[in-house]
């Protein structure tokens, strides 16, 4: 099967876009062989290079663990997840959590870089570290705070799965003063929780669109300097995760060696398809 490759900034792109104008006619024309892409964003948000759009694939070297499975339901023009928890950690004391029955509908959001809670637990952790607002409605805290402080969001209670996103990263020198940061959180506009890039950078997600399904996994927290892609194509034939052709690998898995046949006619059972490093799955969209 040829491959093909095109770079555009990943900020440009459209989820949207990308099942209806993309994955659809990729498909169609035999370029990938099933309507899953995934994202990798570069974990420094100072980098200059936002991250990499992946079509009919994985990068193993982008998460750690193993992808787990959420259900994904759309709305409107965005997709949504479930999310079973939420807990902030303050100088490594849990300082706040969710409570056990806490299950709501989480919107992971590209187009912006913000967090958004909704306001019960927003106000719960801005009264906690004290914030004030500022004169343009900013939350307010001081920029030295303890270096273990984090947020943590679970998903999927049976697999136990967290993304823990330390504090420096969610907040912003304020212009007007040396010490004050601000808070890069904001209010839900509903009950639900939209993750923006500030969230997506400490994770790995893979969207299946055939079967209505989202993969998350810790990032790997490397640079594609540090951990360069071992991209692995989704098959129709692969025995993945909870039936996806997903591929049910531990993050930075290389290569393994070819599979031997197996079936009572000889014929391979194909579990997943590896391709050298330098090799593209499909199409991969770069940020330049």
């Amino acid at each position: 099967m040829p491959l093909a490759s095109v770079s555009v900034p990943l900020e440009q792109t459209d989820r949207k876009d990308v099942e209806t104008a993309l994955l659809k006619d990729l498909v169609s024309r035999k370029v990938i062989n099933d309507e899953i892409y995934s994202i990798r964003w570069d974990p420094d948000p100072s980098s200059t290079s936002n991250g990499t759009l992946i079509l009919g694939g994985i990068d193993t070297n982008a998460y750690r663990g193993r992808l787990i499975p959420l259900p994904l339901s759309r709305v409107g023009r965005v997709y949504t997840g479930d999310l079973s928890g939420i807990s902030f950690s303050y100088d490594s004391s849990i300082a706040l959590s969710t409570t056990s029955d806490f299950l709501i509908p989480v919107v992971f959001d590209s187009t912006s870089s913000n967090i958004k809670l909704p306001e019960q637990i927003l106000n719960a952790i801005t009264e906690y570290l004290q914030a004030i607002r500022n004169d343009d409605g900013q939350w307010m805290i001081p920029c030295l705070l303890p270096q273990s402080t984090s947020l943590s969001f679970s998903f999927n209670k049976n697999q136990n799965l967290n993304i823990d996103i330390p504090f420096s990263q969610l907040i912003s020198p304020d212009r007007s003063s040396s010490t004050q940061c601000t808070i890069n959180i904001e209010l839900s506009p509903n009950n639900n929780t939209y993750l923006g890039t500030i969230f997506q950078r400490s994770a790995y997600t893979v969207f299946d669109l055939s079967r209505r399904q989202l993969f998350v996994a810790p990032s790997s927290g490397k640079n594609f300097t540090e951990a360069p892609p071992i991209l692995v194509e989704a098959l129709q034939t692969a025995i993945g995760i909870d039936n996806s052709p997903v591929p049910d690998l531990e993050g930075g898995s290389p290569a393994p060696p070819p599979l031997e046949p197996s079936s009572d006619d000889g014929t391979p059972v194909l579990r997943s398809k590896y391709l050298p490093t330098e090799a593209i799955i499909g199409i991969v969209i770069a940020a330049v």
